[in-house]
């Protein structure tokens, strides 16, 4: 019996074996593979840095003739335009402009009257508290004077 238990472990150590084996193949074979696609990178990038040399040397010349084009178009003449307006609308930022307006100068122009109206209630307030201190103390004084009498 002990043999039978033996000779299947060792079957199955087998079979684990041949698995691991055939899982080393295909771990080779896909290293190949990665190596010989690293191979055909480096043969693309070698190049395309032969053709960016090529490449930087036409865009030296193209900035030069840009850079004379440039120093060509400054040295022309300029028409000179003076634009005398005035705007009652902006010609740009019409939104700040508006949200500027509405938003915050009509609210302080608010704030003022209301400030404005409060002060006049409150001077009209004191005017007319004094008026009634004023006759308090006429009457007062009359009850006073005609008491004496």
């Amino acid at each position: 019996m002990e043999d039978e238990i033996i000779e299947t472990v060792l079957k199955e150590i087998l079979d684990e074996i041949k698995i691991i084996h055939e899982q080393n193949l295909d771990r080779k074979k896909s290293e190949e593979d990665f190596k010989n696609k690293i191979q055909l990178i480096e043969k693309k990038l070698l190049s395309i840095e032969s053709k960016t040399s090529s490449i930087n040397l036409l865009q030296v010349q193209l900035e030069t003739n840009v850079k004379r084009m440039e120093k060509i178009i400054n040295e022309q003449p300029k028409n000179i335009i003076h634009k005398k307006q005035i705007l009652l609308f902006p010609e740009y930022g019409a939104r700040e402009y508006y949200k500027l307006v509405f938003g915050r100068l009509l609210f302080w122009m608010m704030m003022f009257l209301l400030a404005f109206y409060l002060f006049s209630l409150g001077k009209q307030f004191i005017d007319s508290w004094k008026e009634v201190k004023l006759r308090e103390m006429t009457i007062r004084y009359e009850n006073l004077n005609g008491s004496v009498k």
